[in-house]
């Protein structure tokens, strides 16, 4: 078997990299039916593709073995404001790999490919000064998960997805003390409260999540009075 090449990722590559991503997706969606289906299509994967290439700070890596295409790795060097409202989920810097930046080619070793990829980029990233990388990937693979944990990546966070539809009532059924309304502007300064307490929570062990309160607090207010005064 040939040996595996590693390059940069040029803008000629991007149809058979849209190609191999929609595969993926659409492989994905069997198990995981909720992922939108408009990924699913290599006209909408050419588009993101196009977008993470045409920003300032993407790195990119394609892996091929004899001439094709066995995989490709984008991630971005981003930063983060301790004033801004992400802040209190993402570090300052970071080199951060998105859902829709990786893919490997049917038939070769994902672990393999995934390491030897990442090995090109991290590489680059620690010279450049990001020490924190972080990979989003979709639940339905476990081999994809093994690959990372094998190179050092743990959980951070789980998003999930459900019908909108209503949710079953529960056998016992709630507490009639409790009443569950939607919050308006007027609740304001006790959903604030509420994310107050919950941050402090979640800074004592065993989470030790950066508390951000005091630098984002202007950024958070804003966030909170648009997503209480939002209809949609």
């Amino acid at each position: 078997m040939p040996a595996l090449a590693l390059r940069p990722i040029e803008a000629a590559d991007v149809p058979a990299l849209a190609a191999l991503l929609a595969t993926r997706r659409r492989e994905e969606r069997v198990a995981l039916p909720l992922l939108n289906e408009r990924f699913a299509d290599v006209a909408a994967c050419e588009k993101v593709l196009r977008g993470h290439l045409a920003e300032a700070r993407c790195d990119g890596v394609v892996a091929e073995r004899g001439g094709r295409l066995a995989g490709f790795l984008i991630g971005h060097r981003k930063h983060t404001s301790v004033e801004s409202f992400g802040a209190q989920y993402e570090p300052p810097t970071q080199a951060s790999m998105p859902g829709s930046g990786h893919g490997v080619a049917p038939g070769e070793d994902v672990e393999a490919v995934y390491a030897a990829m990442y090995a090109y980029l991290g590489e680059r990233w620690v010279d450049a000064g990001y020490f924190e990388h972080r990979i989003t990937m979709p639940l339905a693979d476990p081999a994809l998960h093994r690959a990372w944990f094998n190179l050092g990546f743990g959980s951070l966070y789980t998003f999930c997805a459900r019908e909108s539809t209503s949710l079953p009532r529960p056998a016992r059924g709630l507490d009639p003390t409790v009443v569950v309304q939607r919050a308006t502007p007027a609740e304001r300064a006790e959903v604030l409260r509420f994310q107050e307490e919950s941050a402090r929570f979640h800074r004592a062990g065993p989470i030790f999540w950066p508390y951000m309160e005091r630098q984002a607090s202007t950024a958070i207010e804003q966030f909170t009075t648009g997503a209480l005064s939002d209809e949609s």
